[in-house]
């Protein structure tokens, strides 16, 4: 490590106001963080870096975007640079990476998420402080080269201002297919933009049971989202933890207090055959300020026919009257390799 630090250190000689890049431990793992404004130099700069920047069990570095955007071109050679080196690009929770770290960058990575209050944004190219059309048409073919649709992009930087901010959480980013997940290859998620679909027949595309990976705490999770494929409501979550070594964790996450919703679950069951539970242990865990997350464990004996034998997966959720109980159904047969992936890459790791 202190050879790569020293590495940074003679590329940032001179470019003060350039990217600045380090290396930082994050979901436990060491990866690459990027700061500030892109300009001419920083493609040179982290193509020297990204072979040092140590592989994730996913298979894939990291690179964590912080950055405001800035010079165009220099935009598209880091692309092309993360075209010929495979790279996930994520936006963490704590950062905005917007113009062309948004409708650049960010795209080309290989695999490209936005962890929850992280923000992309885009705008329209300008010279002068004038809308440039041109730009904007090379950044939507660009997208469109990246597996984004034309007009995901084309939208937005052809008619938000330069002096404005389109600004997408990861839902919105989700929801216009800017993003691309773990192990949606392995699993057949077929690629859908469910905002433009929405735009196009005025109702969402159906849900798919293809499950994703994503990172959670120092490991990582499965997740299905059974209501449509970028809405947090109901979204179903698999993951081990080594402090509690042997099991498996399924969770349904649900809006609303952590309280509130202990106080009217009255029993939980899960039917995945050949595993059934008609009245399964439960906890309820308030996750973040909207979501609560209701855990239960598959036990022990259960975890190799959960992950090698149970093709379909019925949990429901019975609740207190006035309210209606919950019932989620999905496949796993298809998925199997994203199931045993999050079952071998628990949190609270002990190395």
């Amino acid at each position: 490590m202190k050879v790569l630090l020293a590495l940074i250190l003679v590329l940032m000689t001179n470019a003060s106001h350039a990217l600045e890049f380090t290396f930082v431990s994050w979901h436990g793992q060491m990866v690459l963080r990027a700061d500030g404004e892109i300009v001419q130099g920083d493609a040179a700069r982290i193509g020297l870096l990204l072979p040092e920047t140590p592989l994730m069990p996913h298979g894939l570095p990291v690179l964590l975007l912080y950055s405001g955007g800035g010079d165009v071109i220099e935009a598209l050679l880091i692309s092309e640079i993360l075209d010929n080196f495979p790279t996930h690009t994520v936006v963490p929770s704590d950062a905005k990476c917007a113009s062309a770290c948004a409708s650049i960058v960010f795209i080309a990575g290989a695999l490209r998420t936005v962890e929850e209050g992280g923000y992309l944004g885009q705008h329209s190219c300008s010279v002068n402080g004038l809308p440039n059309q041109e730009c904007n048409d090379v950044l939507s073919r660009n997208a469109l080269e990246h597996g984004v649709s034309y007009g995901s992009i084309a939208a937005f930087v052809t008619y938000v201002p330069p002096s404005e901010v389109a600004w997408f959480s990861r839902t919105d980013a989700d929801c216009w297919g800017l993003t691309r997940y773990a192990f949606e290859l392995e699993s057949g998620f077929t690629k859908f933009e469910p905002c433009v679909v929405d735009l196009l027949t005025g109702r969402f595309p159906p849900a798919q049971s293809a499950w994703r990976v994503d990172f959670f705490k120092d490991g990582y999770r499965a997740f299905l989202r059974p209501a449509a494929d970028h809405l947090r409501e109901l979204e179903l979550g698999l993951y081990c933890d080594e402090l509690k070594p042997g099991k498996l964790f399924l969770s349904l996450d649900v809006g609303g207090s952590a309280q509130a919703i202990q106080q009217e679950i009255v029993n939980v069951s899960l039917d995945s055959n050949p595993i059934r539970y008609d009245s399964a242990s439960f906890s309820v865990l308030q996750y973040d300020a909207v979501y609560s997350r209701v855990v239960l464990a598959i036990n022990t004996e259960d975890v190799l026919p959960f992950l090698t034998r149970a093709n379909e997966l019925n949990l429901q959720i019975s609740l207190r009257p006035p309210f209606q109980d919950m019932f989620t159904q999905t496949f796993l047969s298809n998925s199997r390799s994203a199931l045993i992936f999050a079952a071998n890459n628990c949190i609270n790791r002990m190395d």
